[in-house]
């Protein structure tokens, strides 16, 4: 048994489940997904799979005879795991080898790729609907060196709240989208850093509105079937401020996005240094793979 503790800041544990014979009872992460940021587990073929209660998960469970390395979050609490031994690493002619206490030796790299995506959803949607539409599907397959992480707006599942008086009466005030920015500067304090932040719809709005708001930066800006929020005269006042941006960016709209395509190269123009790519053949959604501009994508953020 081991018993895994909390501190001020994050920490990485490494440990092995079972034995690599034995039988032991699959011990189950859901129920304690506040205390993990994340859980590896490593495979004798190599490969390497992920528990995230944040996104997409591969596993729920804890296996017998596997090798797990865990990131624990920031806290004071702590957790008892019954048929875990601590393992530590150590190094043999440059190649990485993780070592259990006991006789059972797993060699394996361990996750290498630091490279960070941040994804946020349409208005309306949520980080598991938009991390099933079909085009971020092909996109995580063609960056499998990326890990892609979803956040899911605070209130309502909008990261922009509409409003009150109708699109028609635009909202004057400056502050109007401060939840949704704080509760991503946090988000990326647990998360991040992150090469990209990818947005979709009202996600790629948000994108001008997060950049004029916080000291975080990010290497490339993807915004998809996206707009500027000219129905909150407040925030456009603040972007206008801050503009252009020189974050190397992408807008991608779609020909038979009605309504939408229309207001990509508005969106454009507030970055100074930026691909302007317009499907001729997609909807609202991001390209799919068969579309002659998803490897422009592929290729801007690789």
């Amino acid at each position: 048994m081991i018993k895994l503790k909390q501190t001020n800041s994050q920490k990485l544990v490494t440990f092995l489940y079972g034995t690599c014979a034995d039988e032991c009872i699959e011990f189950d992460l859901v129920q304690h997904s506040d205390f993990f940021d994340a859980i590896y587990e490593f495979t004798q073929n190599g490969l390497s799979r992920w528990y995230k209660p944040s996104g997409a998960s591969y596993f729920t469970k804890l296996k017998c005879g596997q090798m797990y390395l865990a990131i624990l979050n920031a806290g004071e609490s702590s957790l008892e795991i019954e048929q875990a031994t601590l393992s530590y690493f150590e190094t043999e002619n440059s190649n990485l080898r993780i070592t259990s206490q006991e006789e059972c030796v797993i060699t394996t790299p361990i996750p290498t790729t630091n490279k960070k995506i941040l994804m946020l959803h349409g208005g309306g949607e949520s980080s598991t609907s938009f991390q099933n539409q079909q085009g971020v599907i092909d996109l995580r397959n063609a960056l499998s060196d990326y890990e892609f992480i979803f956040a899911d707006a605070p209130t309502n599942n909008l990261w922009i709240q509409d409003p009150p008086g109708g699109k028609d009466n635009p909202t004057q005030d400056f502050d109007w989208a401060d939840e949704s920015i704080l509760y991503l500067d946090n988000f990326i304090s647990q998360h991040g850093p992150f090469d990209c932040i990818l947005g979709y719809s009202q996600g790629a709005a948000f994108i001008p509105v997060y950049l004029s708001n916080t000291k975080n930066n990010f290497d490339k800006v993807v915004m998809c079937n996206g707009y500027l929020p000219y129905t909150h005269q407040g925030l456009m006042e603040t972007i206008n401020s801050n503009t252009p941006f020189n974050t190397a960016s992408l807008v991608f709209s779609g020909e038979n996005d009605f309504g939408f395509k229309e207001m990509a190269d508005d969106l454009a123009s507030k970055f100074s240094n930026c691909q302007n790519i317009k499907s001729t053949v997609a909807g609202h959604h991001l390209p799919y793979n068969n579309d002659n501009t998803f490897n422009q994508i592929v290729d801007f953020i690789a």
